[in-house]
């Protein structure tokens, strides 16, 4: 199978330095028909939904060659999100790797660690069986109200019924002993609470759900009977649905011989994809850094999807979770969201320089004709990309590969191509472009189309770069 890819690998970069321009490509369906490898709700893909998750089929195609990435070879994702590099890099069929992940949002953070750790299924059975009495238990308690933040507009989010049952079970979960089991509860509390919300499960960012905008949509009866449940919902019995569900989605990941004897790890990392170090992480997305180490040229691969400009929500779509698990409160959030790359929420006292990429510049000016916070939240990005290549070049080892699937979008009335500067901006810190690839967007939990400027993201663009 390595030689296939290979061969075509080959074929594209050729094909991509003649004309140096991206090269259509469909992953689906090149993996599928020759790597015979199908992804759906397989492993623990599906354990919990994640705004901008990353196809699957991009990091399988990369990871089935021992030619693009050696047996032994390390791969890391500076901005993981829910795990699916870490993922496939530990179940690939044909070259199972050791990963490690870096990830800024503690709930991605969480959902990695619980998607990529197996946990022995007859312990599981116990765990969970030992949860639900302390649930049956709350129930004949007041204590459990302690265990419901104060967040603004929590009763417009959730009814009385929803707040109390979420938080009996999160008072229950809490008097756990920390580990993956009770990681793997909390994983399952946060979808719990998106679930009994009156959020628009179609929306990431929360939005309240308005059934008659679906009046002509397939959609309309099952979110009209969504409403209704939600008035009143039944949130234990929910609550043990998910569970039951995640519980057989990990006993597959389990079922890995080398991932179950835990031959092969991914293991979440740090938080900051700008800086980066090995910590160790410790429970509920926390990443203890006392002990922080360097990792100089170790990573023989890089497989990442970095936040888009200006076009994903991606702090705010979680809050609801956030707030419920106590990763953050409002004020946290809010710093959290400035910390994150992409964001539009940038200070109007901070100064731009050159960063000395012509095309980037110039579009910077263009910007701060139309806004100053427009052309800062451009200029943050770039700076903070032009960061994370300088980490990424000194990790890789020589000959390494860095692949970037990243999307071109609206900003004011123009295309930005921001595939083609992040390309230059690579090519600065060192790196060398030997193909871009371009794939359609066909739904993957992503804001694909925005509401004012944004304008809409069709296609994703791979860019493989090399350290050279």
């Amino acid at each position: 199978m390595s030689d296939i890819i290979t061969k075509k690998f080959e074929e594209l970069e050729n094909k991509y330095a003649k004309k140096q321009t991206a090269i259509k490509f469909n992953f689906r369906r090149f993996v599928s028909t020759n790597l015979n490898i199908k992804r759906s709700d397989v492993y623990t893909h599906n354990i919990h939904s994640y705004p901008g998750r990353l196809f699957p089929y991009i990091p399988i195609l990369f990871l089935s060659s021992d030619k693009l990435c050696p047996p032994d070879g390390k791969v890391l994702d500076p901005f993981s999100g829910s795990g699916t590099v870490l993922l496939e890099s530990i179940v690939n069929p044909y070259f199972k790797r050791n990963a490690f992940g870096i990830e800024i949002n503690p709930l991605g953070r969480l959902i990695s660690k619980v998607k990529t750790t197996p946990i022995d299924t007859e312990e599981l059975d116990k765990k969970i069986a030992y949860l639900y009495k302390k649930i049956e238990k709350a129930k004949r308690s007041s204590r459990f109200k302690d265990a419901i933040p104060e967040f603004k507009n929590i009763d417009l989010w959730f009814s009385k019924t929803a707040k109390n049952g979420l938080g009996k079970i999160k008072a229950s979960i809490e008097q756990l002993e920390d580990g993956d089991f009770k990681d793997f509860f909390w994983m399952c509390f946060s979808k719990l609470v998106r679930c009994v919300s009156k959020a628009d499960p179609n929306i990431p960012p929360p939005v309240l759900l308005k059934v008659k905008k679906y009046k002509n949509s397939y959609r309309y009866e099952k979110l009209k009977d969504l409403v209704k449940r939600n008035k009143n919902p039944d949130v234990e019995g929910i609550f043990k649905d998910i569970v039951q569900d995640n519980s057989e989605r990990i006993k597959s990941l389990w079922d890995v011989k080398e991932v179950g004897e835990r031959e092969i790890e991914a293991k979440i990392i740090w938080d900051d994809s700008r800086k980066i170090k090995k910590g160790c992480y410790t429970f509920k997305g926390v990443i203890d850094k006392k002990r922080a180490r360097k990792m100089n040229n170790s990573i023989s691969m890089i497989i990442t999807s970095p936040p888009y400009l200006m076009a994903q929500k991606y702090v705010r779509s979680t809050k609801l979770e956030l707030y419920w698990l106590g990763m953050a409160n409002e004020v946290e959030l809010n710093e959290l969201n400035r910390e994150t790359i992409g964001t539009e929420r940038v200070s109007l006292k901070n100064e731009k320089q050159d960063i000395g990429i012509v095309a980037i510049d110039k579009l910077l000016k263009r910007a701060e004709k139309i806004s100053k916070e427009r052309m800062l939240a451009i200029y943050e990005y770039f700076k903070n990309m032009a960061l994370v290549f300088k980490q990424s070049y000194n990790l890789l080892k020589a000959n390494g590969l860095m692949v970037l699937v990243v999307g071109n979008n609206k900003v004011g009335n123009s295309i930005v191509n921001t595939s083609q500067l992040l390309i230059e901006l690579a090519k600065k810190t060192g790196f060398n472009d030997v193909l871009i690839l371009k794939d359609e967007i066909k739904g993957r939990g992503m804001i694909t189309k925005r509401h004012g400027t944004g304008g809409l993201i069709k296609d994703e663009f791979v860019i493989v770069l090399r350290k050279i």
